[in-house]
């Protein structure tokens, strides 16, 4: 969280008529700031090349946002950088306020008039504190996408001075004076989404990370802070860092009486963690041959097809989850007792 701010003509408070302007602070959502981290090898020759970095989910409605798009130039071999979520291209780089856009606007009654075109390129863009999604205190577990698509013959963003538009919203707003510097589609290469998974799928330009996202709450004592968290009085904010990391011994409840569960029939053990079985099969030549695979299993839950060479893949199966010992201060134990899962609780047992 941090503070914004709006101007009001004429306010009530605590019953008291205000006839002049008021300006009043709020509380807006806020994210912390971030770096991206690549590490690129560049088997060809020396290559010019547009970086696009994406959030895709596809929980509820499927969804593909594009978090940044950069121009780039890629030597041979190995590159390694970093770009800050401060120089993303679909942010303004200088945000305004509300109340400062009141000031520059005819309705303020101000003579604070600024040039329309440059207003229009360096406030134009998605709200920088909205860049990032707000997770939750748990830990919102999404996908970041990076693709790396070597500019087209004649592309627009070969032609562009990258110097000037660098400082400017150019995936939304484009460059005054200039043609939009992408020749591809914007959103390329979601905008016509079929599903990130299928497009991704076997191309070394393209790579999916896993992250997650956590939601700091407001705290006065560690007492407002999900369990294991501990609150920084200074930020007056929950920690992150100290997730999974408590010294309290494991509580393990009591069993309730006369309950239609049994400990016995649900497992829940202490110095244990939930882990997913898999196997694994090589020479599977494409993800249709991986999938069909997982439909003759009676176990599998999931699958995933990793290229490996022009003529063949990685088939892996992702089978029940059971409760595996030699994790300690830690408690683990089922949602409901299935069949499913019963089945898997006794295999463990007597395997």
């Amino acid at each position: 969280m941090d503070l914004g701010d709006v101007g009001f003509y004429g306010a009530d408070i605590n019953n008291v008529s205000i006839s002049d302007r008021v300006r009043i602070m709020y509380k807006r959502l806020n994210h912390s700031p971030f770096v991206y981290r690549f590490k690129v090898k560049n088997s060809g020759p020396p290559a010019k090349a547009l970086v696009r970095v994406f959030l895709a989910d596809e929980r509820g409605t499927p969804t593909t946002v594009e978090m940044d798009k950069f121009f780039w130039n890629f030597k041979s071999g190995t590159t390694e950088f970093e770009r800050s979520s401060d120089e993303s291209s679909s942010v303004p780089r200088k945000a305004q306020g509300l109340y400062e856009i009141q000031e520059s606007s005819s309705y303020s009654g101000s003579n604070n008039l600024v040039d329309t075109g440059i207003r229009e390129y360096t406030g134009c863009g998605w709200a920088k504190h909205l860049l990032a999604p707000r997770g939750n205190p748990e830990g919102f577990k999404t996908n970041l996408l990076v693709v790396i698509s070597p500019l087209l013959e004649d592309d627009a963003a070969g032609t562009t001075d990258w110097k000037t538009v660098s400082t400017l919203t150019h995936s939304l707003c484009g460059a005054p004076g200039a043609p939009f510097p992408d020749s591809r589609p914007m959103g390329y290469p979601f905008d016509r989404y079929r599903g990130w998974k299928d497009i991704i799928n076997g191309r070394s330009n393209m790579k999916r990370v896993g992250i997650t996202i956590y939601h700091q709450q407001d705290c006065k004592s560690n007492r407002d802070c999900p369990r294991g968290r501990t609150c920084n009085t200074e930020t007056e904010r929950c920690n992150i860092d100290n997730v999974g990391q408590t010294n309290q011994r494991p509580r393990v409840p009591k069993e309730k009486k006369n309950s239609p569960i049994t400990f016995e029939d649900c497992p829940y053990e202490a110095n244990t963690a939930p882990k997913v079985n898999t196997k694994t099969f090589n020479r599977v030549k494409s993800s249709f041959d991986c999938e069909t695979t997982c439909r003759k299993m009676k176990d599998c839950a999931y699958f995933e097809w990793q290229k490996v060479n022009s003529r063949n893949g990685r088939c892996t199966i992702y089978e029940h989850v059971v409760l595996e010992p030699g994790h300690l201060n830690s408690v683990s134990g089922l949602k409901s007792c299935a069949k499913f899962q019963e089945q898997s609780w006794e295999a463990r047992h007597t395997g």
